[in-house]
């Protein structure tokens, strides 16, 4: 089995061994990442501040709250950020009725960052 396809071949050419190795990594890569969130979540979920420091908060206050502008160009408001990220993330809440937005936006993190190395790899 061969984890990375050959120099000038483009991967996933349609050996099925190279496809399911081309899944293999990311998978693994993602199952190890779910194992450690559940093993440690009890600690997630006491100081779920800790996961946001920076830019996440800023989307979390856009997930809970929308766009706010009060019209002051001196102040850092929520307007630079894009919408997309929190609109899936507002969608997933919602269809899974999930009442944390930190426990939201870590699964759709979690997912999206998956689907991503499996397109990529």
């Amino acid at each position: 089995m061969r984890l990375f396809p050959p120099k000038g071949m483009a991967p996933n050419s349609g050996n099925p061994k190279e496809i399911s190795a081309g899944y293999l990594v990311p998978t693994l890569v993602f199952l190890c990442a779910l194992g450690h969130f559940l093993l440690f979540r009890q600690a997630v979920v006491q100081t779920p501040a800790q996961l946001y420091p920076w830019d996440a908060a800023w989307y979390r206050d856009l997930i809970e709250n929308g766009y706010q502008f009060d019209g002051n160009l001196f102040r850092n408001q929520n307007v630079a950020f894009m919408p997309l990220y929190a609109v899936i993330v507002r969608a997933f809440k919602a269809i899974f009725k999930i009442n944390e937005t930190y426990l939201a936006m870590m699964v759709v993190s979690s997912l999206l960052t998956y689907g991503t190395s499996l397109l990529f790899f």
